[in-house]
């Protein structure tokens, strides 16, 4: 099991020894599971493009932002890395190469944004290691959750609500 997403695609492919394009017939993505109040749900994030107000060619930096976000573009970004396009037309284009990006695309119904912060892979790191702690039973889903939400809260800065938890108390 890996707490990832469809960019690991090329990876996960390279690890198995099998084609990229043969990749869904080897593995499955879900959503993070829902908890008692909550419901089930994926992370995403995606990179950013932007003119700068000092650019000495905006017409021309705004024409090639055009270009890059168009459709056809995404969607062959999208089979050439693995990765799911950022709009609908262009995941739609690439679906038929790749049916795992179809599929993943899914679950983005119900996703919510990663925090936008530089400790990103850090919080990640955590999420991670949460998820392995419940797999292998070493702790249970609330007693990882509470651990994994005060170290995410150090990490970040943010302040964890509810009450403190030893990550050396019972599990």
């Amino acid at each position: 099991m890996s707490f990832g997403g469809s960019y690991e695609a090329r990876t996960l492919a390279e690890a198995m020894d099998v084609p990229i394009d043969d990749l869904w017939e080897q593995v499955g993505f879900t959503a993070v599971p829902r908890g008692p109040q909550g419901s089930a749900a994926s992370l995403i994030g995606t990179l950013v493009w932007g003119i700068f107000r000092q650019s000495d060619q905006p017409e021309l930096a705004l024409r090639l932002l055009r270009h890059i976000v168009a459709p056809a573009p995404l969607a062959a970004i999208g089979v050439a890395t693995g990765r799911i396009p950022p709009r609908r037309s262009a995941v739609a284009l690439a679906a038929p190469e790749m049916p795992f990006l179809d599929a993943t695309a899914k679950m983005l119904e119900r996703a919510v944004a990663r925090p936008a912060t530089p400790a990103y892979p850090r919080v990640s790191a955590q999420l991670q290691a949460m998820l392995e702690a419940v797999l292998t039973g070493r702790l249970t889903p609330a007693k990882a959750a509470s651990i994994t939400a005060e170290l995410i809260g150090a990490i970040t800065g943010l302040p964890v609500v509810g009450e403190p938890v030893h990550p050396r108390s019972e599990q």
